[in-house]
């Protein structure tokens, strides 16, 4: 289901308040760089790797939306200077896996993109490439800053039928209320 020029890496991080509020680049490297930096890096290695002839596309799913817009807004925030040195010492080319061809997808949406392929309204690489043209649109009424509104814009569905969310609360042993009667 997934294109063979898609590369995927999940991190279970969240943002620290303070990194969230500041938003300056040497706090958010700190705070990122053995999650977001860190996963960045390990596409491009594994890019790199797999076949350095073609470009890539990455993915990081995180566990919450921690407002890091896509890729190339990421790069010019805080990844760049630790992104460069890490390409530089392990001799990668950064336009293997460029930093508009990088998302961030919570995995909320990851659920919902996953529903979109699902209905066949579009395929994966679909949903990426409309998320990096309306990213890097210079016109501000077509630019967006998250996935999410990229999805619910281009790629609506109405609700999640996914197999493996049916009975997820079994499975991560979630006890509610409601669950419970």
């Amino acid at each position: 289901m997934i294109d063979d020029d898609i590369l995927i890496e999940c991190k279970a991080c969240e943002l620290h308040p303070r990194a969230g509020v500041l938003r300056l680049p040497n706090i958010l490297t700190n705070e990122l760089n053995s999650s977001i930096i860190k996963a960045y890096c390990q596409l491009l290695s594994t890019a790199n790797v797999v076949d350095k002839n073609k470009e890539w596309f990455g993915v990081i799913i995180t566990y919450r939306e921690m407002y890091l817009g896509f890729g190339s807004d990421a790069w010019h925030e805080f990844m760049q200077p630790k992104v460069k040195e890490f390409a530089a010492q392990n001799n990668l080319d950064l336009d293997i896996l460029p930093p508009k061809n990088l998302f961030f997808v919570t995995v909320e949406y990851w659920d919902y993109m996953m529903q979109v392929i699902k209905q066949g309204k579009a395929s994966l690489k679909q949903m990426l490439e409309k998320g990096r043209e309306l990213n890097l649109s210079s016109n501000p009424i077509d630019k967006v800053f998250l996935i999410e509104q990229v999805l619910k814009k281009h790629f609506r569905v109405q609700s999640l039928d996914l197999s493996y969310l049916k009975n997820a609360h079994k499975v991560i042993n979630i006890v509610t209320a409601e669950l419970d009667s």
